[in-house]
C-alpha cells in the first residue's frame, strides 16, 4: 500500500485527503503512533526506490552478551591476564 500518491494522500478505506487535510490528524497522533507512521512512510519510500528496507515489517535480531559463555569466558581470562600483570 502507498499512502502518498504526488499531492494527494490515498487513504486506504475510501476518500482521497490532501496532505494539508491530513495534516492535523498526524499531528494530534499520540508519539508512539507517529514514530510507527514514520518508519511505515519511510520503507514505504526505500520500497518505491527499490531499497530492501523492511525494518517496519521484522525484527532485526541484535547480539547481546547475555548469557554469552564464551564473552564471559574472555573477560575472566583479560581480568586474570590483569591480575597477574598488576
Amino acid at each position: 500500500m502507498h499512502l502518498f500518491v504526488r499531492p494527494k494522500t490515498r487513504v486506504p478505506y475510501g476518500d482521497d485527503m490532501t496532505l494539508t487535510e491530513l495534516l492535523p490528524t498526524v499531528q494530534s497522533l499520540p508519539r508512539a503512533d507517529k514514530l510507527r507512521l514514520i518508519q511505515l512512510l519511510a520503507a514505504d519510500v526505500a520500497r518505491d526506490d527499490g531499497i530492501a528496507l523492511d525494518v517496519a515489517d521484522r525484527t532485526i535480531p541484535i547480539w547481546s552478551p547475555h548469557d554469552s559463555l564464551q564473552g564471559a569466558a574472555t573477560l575472566l581470562r583479560v581480568l586474570e591476564e590483569d591480575e597477574v600483570a598488576s
